[in-house]
């Protein structure tokens, strides 16, 4: 952990949990909130007037760190130097024979800093004949729904028992203040599975308010755009490979996991807002030395090991071996989570790995 007088000694487990957490399930958790309450007819989301700018809290940390601890913050970057492709969120995919393919490192924001695709990416885009992305059901409320009408005993408790079984009623109240204004309502989310809760939780009541006004995710708006222009778009996982990766992780770590994000609190947002610059900046390779730094007893935790390999480096090889098939045809498009590409197990190492070249685009 972080000496007693640093400014960042609040942050403690649920940051590196979260992290990965948004990252990786985010696309498909917000499908889930939104259909979850369709479903019950229920909303306590307050929206704005759809002229009323929306502006996101939160700080950037590093920036803090900068101010108050620069030997850290050079730690940080020294080890961050030391992530395999961890220097970019795109890159160029080649092979001798076959045309050019693009690997692009998504963040599941609607923010539009994160939507708008600079000239680069965009050139790459139009002349892509495939575009391949994560999950392609989001992109389909109707098969969405279905598909959580058959995934709803991983995201319910079955037993008839509540998360007020398991937390005391400070916790609770905690808890119910934490869900106010948002579209999963606590009577609802008592019910959930606790990983459920915390996802919703994290997610920032900027994104809430964009999610309102039908604004996409940038993953969403890659696959739509690519069915209008009748462009061959392939996904690569199914809802329940998603979902069922990470309820079958144990109880225990998501309702620790979740009590921990309930008392973070507004200090979510300061993590999204370091999350989002450091993407914005292509910096993807310093995520993880970050975390490390701000969490070393969690990071180096039995329960967070088993959630990295089941829901970053087991989907890595999915991603890869699946995508496959399409690259070797050439001219694809393929949209992934950003926290799936860095690091000796990450997508563009396997990519390396089986024998295309691949490097920074931007």
């Amino acid at each position: 952990m972080l000496h007693e007088n640093s400014k960042f000694s609040f942050l403690d487990q649920p940051l590196n949990w979260l992290m990965w957490s948004l990252a990786t399930i985010k696309l498909a958790m917000f499908a889930i909130f939104t259909l979850t309450v369709m479903q019950t007819s229920v909303s306590m989301a307050k929206n704005t007037d759809a002229n009323t700018p929306i502006v996101c809290s939160g700080k950037n940390l590093l920036a803090d760190l900068e101010k108050t601890n620069p030997k850290a913050l050079a730690e940080i970057a020294e080890a961050a130097a030391k992530v395999s492709n961890g220097a970019s969120r795109f890159w160029k995919v080649e092979k001798p024979g076959r045309a050019t393919s693009w690997l692009l490192g998504t963040m599941h924001f609607a923010d539009p800093r994160v939507t708008a695709l600079p000239p680069v990416m965009e050139n790459a885009y139009s002349a892509a004949q495939t575009v391949v992305i994560e999950n392609t059901t989001v992109l389909d409320p109707a098969a969405m729904q279905k598909a959580m009408a058959e995934l709803r005993t991983l995201m319910f408790f079955t037993d008839g028992s509540t998360l007020e079984k398991y937390y005391d009623p400070e916790t609770l109240k905690l808890l119910e203040s934490r869900m106010e204004g948002r579209s999963l309502p606590y009577f609802l989310a008592k019910r959930m599975q606790p990983w459920v809760v915390a996802t919703a939780i994290a997610i920032p009541m900027c994104e809430v308010e964009r999610k309102h006004r039908k604004q996409k995710v940038l993953d969403q708006i890659l696959g739509l755009r690519a069915q209008k222009e009748g462009k061959n778009l392939v996904g690569l996982e199914s809802v329940r490979e998603q979902i069922g990766a990470m309820a079958g992780l144990p109880l225990d770590f998501h309702l620790k996991s979740l009590e921990e994000t309930i008392k973070l609190g507004s200090r979510l947002d300061d993590m999204m807002a370091t999350m989002l610059e450091l993407y914005l900046q292509g910096d993807v390779g310093k995520f993880m030395p970050l975390m490390k730094y701000l969490s070393k007893e969690t990071a180096s935790s039995e329960g967070y090991a088993q959630f990295q390999e089941v829901m970053i480096t087991r989907r890595n090889r999915t991603m890869a071996d699946r995508a496959g098939p399409q690259l070797e045809k050439g001219g694809v498009f393929m949209a992934v989570g950003a926290l799936h590409l860095p690091g000796k197990l990450g997508v563009v190492q396997l990519l390396k790995d089986a024998g295309y070249t691949v490097t920074p685009a931007l």
